[in-house]
């Protein structure tokens, strides 16, 4: 006779795995198989169930995700070499060097920096807002 599970028997399951997890985390357990069981309800709306799941100790793909991610965020934007992560572009918020960026004020702790890939930008911008000023000054002549 097949039953439905519910949302019920899936809250179980959820909160045994949830157990057994940290059990295994706390006993620095490498790898084992737990089997869960989902026990009837009292209107046996259930049947019992058996769910193997492997434990392991290796680290997941998302921190190892989180981790090329760090890596990727203290390499200078301009050359390309292993950065401190001490400065980084007040506009696009990339690591840069000191000497790789262009400080936009004085010297010192938290000074601001460019990195060359935004000050071209920003010199693009500025020239374009120098000739729209200029276009402006001679047709009001």
């Amino acid at each position: 006779m097949l039953r439905y599970v519910t949302e019920e028997d899936l809250d179980q399951l959820f909160k045994q795995q949830n157990v057994l997890a940290t059990e295994s985390i706390a006993n620095n357990a490498t790898t084992s198989k737990e089997q869960l069981t989902i026990e009837p309800n009292e209107d046996n709306t259930s049947t019992s169930a058996i769910l193997t799941h492997e434990l392991s100790a290796e680290p997941s793909v998302a921190s190892e995700i989180e981790s090329v991610v760090r890596v990727q965020e203290m390499i200078c934007i301009v050359c390309g070499q292993e950065s401190t992560g001490a400065h980084s572009c007040d506009i696009c918020g990339n690591a840069v060097h000191a000497i790789c960026g262009i400080t936009t004020s004085e010297e010192g702790y938290r000074s601001g920096v460019l990195c060359l890939l935004c000050q071209k930008e920003e010199n693009i911008k500025k020239q374009r807002e120098d000739a729209l000023q200029n276009l402006k000054y001679l047709l009001l002549k």
